[in-house]
């Protein structure tokens, strides 16, 4: 019997034909791929948490509520914010103003409705414990526990929502609009005019003509991107490049909450800059999650383009984060799609120089 020693047998390997090398790389990089294909379609299948009704403190008086959404069942979910703005002071009826709606899934409509209404009740109810159960303010102002108590009932009833503006007519920032409008009648939702044929015109956005092949590839695949139409009766309509929504809204305080027009990702998109905190909410002006590579440039958690499968003009885009970098005394830039809390100037101003 031949013995073929164990010296022998790893000469013998070592002379494999070139083929055989070959079809073992082959092998392992299509296991590879495979393996990845796996894991990619295995995130994609995952369903989306369920929505915490939580409006949490990011800034003092500004307010995110994040969730999760999923545009196509074949892509990754990824976050979607909105926002709370307290816009008046602490003696003064309360006015509270929502930043997009969220979309027209009824678990985000659900949780973005009890998240107003419980934050609503609860800084009504914070200020109730203050004035009204305060023995110190009660003998201090001379008045009786029941008066001040029916005064700050009154009070209370005017602590309500007023507004909801809109940064764009997307369906994930505006979808929610016909609920929160059932439930709040009287809100004024207020967009910028170049917007307007998007929200309550019957435009859409997959008319529009790109300036990458992504976009206009994928808006013959996509949906309607706006799927909700809104009256424009008695909207609050904002013009210009930039202003103060205090110029619209006679019920709200200057310097609380202005606007900047970036056109890019939509035509008529905008920006909402939080001035009491130096806070910028950038809208879909950039992104901030690392899960979309390749749809966008995102490998590491950072600020990253907007999504190239929504921008209609990347370039426009482009000037419009130029644009924001600009505003010369905001701390933080806050992405509708992050999964962190803001962007500090810092790193925001960096991103934009770098592409």
């Amino acid at each position: 019997m031949h013995v073929v020693s164990l010296c022998d047998a790893f000469e013998h390997s070592d002379k494999q034909s070139p083929s055989s090398s070959a079809m073992a790389i082959s092998f392992s990089t299509a296991s590879l791929v495979a393996v990845g294909v796996a894991i990619f379609f295995a995130q994609v299948a995952r369903q989306p948490p369920a929505p915490l009704a939580t409006f949490e403190e990011v800034r003092p008086s500004l307010y995110r509520l994040n969730y999760s959404w999923r545009i196509l069942p074949v892509i990754p979910s990824m976050p979607v914010a909105t926002w709370l703005v307290e816009s008046s002071t602490l003696m003064s009826p309360k006015s509270w103003i929502l930043i997009d709606a969220g979309t027209d899934v009824t678990a985000n409509q659900e949780a973005i409705l009890q998240g107003i209404k419980s934050k609503l009740s609860s800084a009504g109810g914070s200020l109730k414990l203050i004035l009204c159960e305060s023995p110190q303010f009660v003998s201090e102002t001379m008045c009786s526990q029941e008066s001040l108590l029916q005064t700050c009932q009154e009070w209370l009833a005017k602590h309500h929502l007023v507004c909801a503006a809109v940064t764009h007519g997307h369906a994930d920032h505006v979808g929610a609009l016909p609920k929160l409008l059932d439930a709040y009648p009287d809100v004024k939702v207020a967009y910028h005019k170049n917007e307007e044929p998007f929200i309550s015109g019957g435009a859409q956005y997959t008319d529009l003509e790109g300036d990458t092949w992504v976009f206009n590839l994928a808006r013959k695949a996509l949906p309607p991107l706006n799927t909700t139409l809104i009256s424009s009766n008695e909207a609050i309509k904002l013009d210009g490049s930039s202003g103060d929504v205090a110029e619209y809204a006679k019920w709200m305080s200057k310097d609380i909450l202005l606007y900047h027009a970036v056109p890019g990702h939509t035509p008529g998109m905008v920006a909402f800059y939080h001035k009491p905190t130096k806070s910028v909410v950038a809208a879909d002006s950039f992104m901030q999650i690392s899960a979309w590579f390749p749809f966008s440039n995102a490998m590491k958690i950072g600020p990253g383009i907007p999504l190239r499968l929504g921008t209609q003009s990347l370039s426009r885009a482009k000037e419009s984060q130029q644009k924001l970098t600009r505003i010369s005394d905001a701390t933080t830039y806050f992405a509708s799609h992050d999964s962190l809390v803001g962007a500090s100037a810092e790193s925001f101003k960096k991103f934009v120089s770098s592409w």
